[in-house]
């Protein structure tokens, strides 16, 4: 894996300003997303292969998100979602005539389970400067699906809205797909206790807000999940973070 260096991906900067405002632990920054030089292709297969075969062998679920990096973008970039060596080996085959467009492979890893007894999430969180907060959230999956949500999705997804700090969320939308044999109401019970966990880090989300908002933005979102109990801050954007990491 890689080392951090003075020529860092403008991406890896917007996840340390996470942590500079204390939404996320440097250590848990290293250890969650591994990166990989575009050159060692190989080693990165590998890497992701065996932790692959160790979710087999310990009979655990397990995704795995896979972000291609250039060092001078930081918005959108391409993930390609990984569950099984097969999807693996297709990612393989997609990357290599593409290599040359980016300079490093990071991937990390998201156990789930289909039991949905446990909390296991990850949402979207977008602050309006003039119509307070909306909550996007899926289970057991990438906050990334997100974008992909139709009627016939094959996840659970919520939307929700308050107008700030402190209010209830109402309830906008959900979606439970006709396959899946779980009651809404499991559903809103489970949204719920996110919220609580995400109002528990509002005095450091707020004064982030704050920062971003400093900028005359109006519009900005953030990305999170939930897992083991842990609410942990993945991301966030505006529509020109530059502005914020120049």
């Amino acid at each position: 894996m890689l080392t951090p260096s003075t020529t860092e991906p403008i991406k890896w900067k917007k996840h340390l300003k996470l942590v500079e405002y204390g939404l996320r632990e440097y250590q848990d920054l290293i250890s969650e997303i591994h990166r990989y030089h575009i050159l060692k292709i190989s080693e990165f297969y590998s890497a992701i292969k065996q932790e692959i075969l160790c979710d087999i062998r310990l009979n655990k679920k397990a995704f795995y998100i896979i972000k291609m990096v250039n060092n001078n973008k930081y918005y959108k970039l391409p993930n390609y979602r990984v569950y099984t060596i097969g999807d693996l080996d297709e990612f393989l085959l997609y990357i290599n005539p593409k290599k040359h467009l980016y300079d490093e492979l990071w991937y990390c890893r998201t156990q789930y389970s289909d039991e949905y007894i446990s909390l296991n999430v990850s949402g979207r969180i977008s602050f309006d400067y003039e119509h307070g907060q909306t909550i996007e959230q899926v289970w057991n999956r990438s906050p990334r699906v997100i974008e992909e949500y139709n009627n016939s999705s094959d996840f659970i997804y919520l939307r929700a809205s308050r107008l700030s700090w402190g209010f209830r969320y109402i309830t906008e939308r959900i979606h439970i797909p006709k396959s899946l044999n779980i009651d809404s109401s499991t559903i809103l019970s489970q949204f719920f206790l996110s919220a609580i966990e995400i109002e528990r880090k509002r005095e450091k989300l707020d004064f982030f807000v704050e920062y971003i908002f400093g900028y005359k933005f109006h519009v900005f979102s953030i990305e999170y999940k939930i897992a083991n109990g842990k609410l942990s801050i993945l991301d966030w954007d505006t529509h020109n973070d530059s502005l914020i990491l120049r």
